[in-house]
């Protein structure tokens, strides 16, 4: 493994059936730990966003915490599902599209779009409010 990769324990293996799961898992952890009420709302991805600022103010870093946010990735991405229309597929399974090699990505059905909420939550965590969840949504639900 590289020196700048990350590895850690996942209670579900990274594939498109398992994506619900992932998502569940963090609202209730939001609501144990934080008295955070994830509702697979629009309005409930920036709270999304504000649990990852709040690992990211604490000094999390990836290995302490990457299971929480590949889980809020799902989140978000469960978010689009509901609310757009869109579904989890295996990214080994579209064409020409490296999704910083993430092997579940969104798709819309019938059309050519694809999004990657998961990478966009670690892109989040690293980067922080420039790589807004909220705006990604927004972004991806108008499309």
């Amino acid at each position: 493994m590289a020196d700048d990769e990350v590895s850690f324990a996942l209670k579900w293996e990274l594939a498109p059936e398992n994506a619900g799961l992932f998502a569940e898992d963090i609202v209730g952890v939001a609501a144990a730990v934080d008295q955070v009420v994830l509702d697979y709302s629009p309005a409930s991805v920036a709270l999304a966003d504000e649990i990852l600022e709040s690992l990211r103010a604490a000094g999390h870093g990836m290995h302490d915490v990457g299971g929480t946010v590949l889980s809020i990735g799902f989140y978000v991405g469960e978010v689009l599902v509901r609310t757009t229309g869109a579904r989890w597929v295996s990214s080994a399974a579209v064409e020409n599209h490296d999704f910083a090699g993430f092997p579940v990505i969104l798709e819309w059905p019938g059309t050519a779009r694809l999004a990657s909420p998961v990478v966009r939550a670690l892109q989040r965590f690293a980067d922080g409010p420039v790589a807004s969840l909220t705006a990604y949504y927004e972004q991806k639900a108008e499309l």
